[in-house]
């Protein structure tokens, strides 16, 4: 009966789904995207809300692992545009956000 959550990034978890292996961001695993909205994030943490309960903007792509982010970009399964304005429409929120400065360096320098 949660319905919002603050948490501190905790970056890569392995996860083992039978036989297979995979590591994804803790977020990823306890705070699914059907079930959750990234509503704010900033260096510290990010703060989680239940689908449905408030008409909030989120966030489309979750920061906690900068580099797990940038292989999704590589791997063509996100839009580096859409993860560049999203970034940039954050430093517009905070421009002191030195996750959001560090992540928006590392995507624009994506060949």
């Amino acid at each position: 009966k949660i319905d919002w959550a603050i948490i501190k990034y905790q970056g890569i978890q392995k996860v083992k789904r039978g036989e297979k292996i995979t590591f994804l961001p803790f977020s990823s695993i306890y705070f699914p995207e059907e079930k959750w909205d990234l509503v704010f994030w900033d260096e510290s943490g990010m703060v989680f809300m239940k689908k449905g309960l408030m008409n909030l903007k989120s966030f489309k792509f979750n920061p906690e692992v900068p580099d797990y982010l940038v292989y999704l970009i590589k791997n063509n399964q996100i839009k580096k545009e859409e993860v560049i304005n999203e970034i940039e429409e954050k430093l517009h929120q905070n421009p002191d956000c030195k996750r959001a400065k560090k992540l928006w360096g590392q995507v624009l320098n994506l060949d």
